[in-house]
């Protein structure tokens, strides 16, 4: 597939096949830059094309492949203010940098969700707030101990889901700076106050 990139259209949003190409359109009210990624496969480690999005309309990030067609698996990257509400950390408590994901330790990570961190408003034009999480993913083979980081660390915590201990749902708040994470566990924490 040729990269030929066109502006494309605010509208619809998603992905969208009109017999020729594909439009692409992102919604995101906080972004600063957008990069459409795509992938060759499913199996694919990176991606195979990386195309910054140039046209930005009421807050819709768009671009327009003449030559995609439907199936074409892609993702986006979309790069914002530190108050983001969504985060990515490593097993080290980092935030995670693009050289990060393809890095061997990606099999273990965390995806920090940040409900007041939201930065939208309701149809009454209050902020929404919602409730935060940190949710913590091992699909490597080895129990790995995860460094509460960054915005996580020194908070009371409850855990909510251990996969690999069921029975240790809803597991009293604990002062956490460390989590040991068993291998193919997901486990999910939220911040007890």
């Amino acid at each position: 597939m040729s990269t030929r990139v066109w502006p494309g259209t605010p509208y619809p949003l998603g992905a969208t096949w009109d017999g020729i190409g594909v439009n692409f359109a992102l919604y995101s009210e906080n972004a600063t830059q957008v990069e459409l990624c795509l992938f060759d496969s499913a199996e694919a480690q990176a991606e195979s094309v990386r195309i910054a999005l140039a046209s930005v309309t009421n807050q819709v990030w768009h671009c327009y492949l003449p030559d995609a067609k439907p199936g074409q698996l892609y993702g986006y990257r979309v790069h914002g203010p530190d108050g983001k509400d969504l985060y990515w950390l490593t097993p080290g408590g980092t935030e995670m940098a693009d050289s990060d994901w393809n890095a061997g330790h990606v099999q273990c990570l965390g995806m920090g969700l940040m409900g007041d961190q939201i930065g939208e408003t309701d149809e009454h034009g209050r902020g929404i707030i919602g409730d935060s999480f940190l949710n913590l993913f091992q699909a490597g083979d080895q129990s790995v101990s995860f460094r509460l980081g960054g915005r996580a660390r020194g908070l009371n915590w409850e855990l909510l889901v251990d996969t690999s201990s069921p029975d240790i749902q809803g597991h009293r708040p604990e002062r956490l700076d460390d989590y040991l994470l068993q291998s193919r566990t997901v486990a999910m924490l939220r911040p007890k106050l």
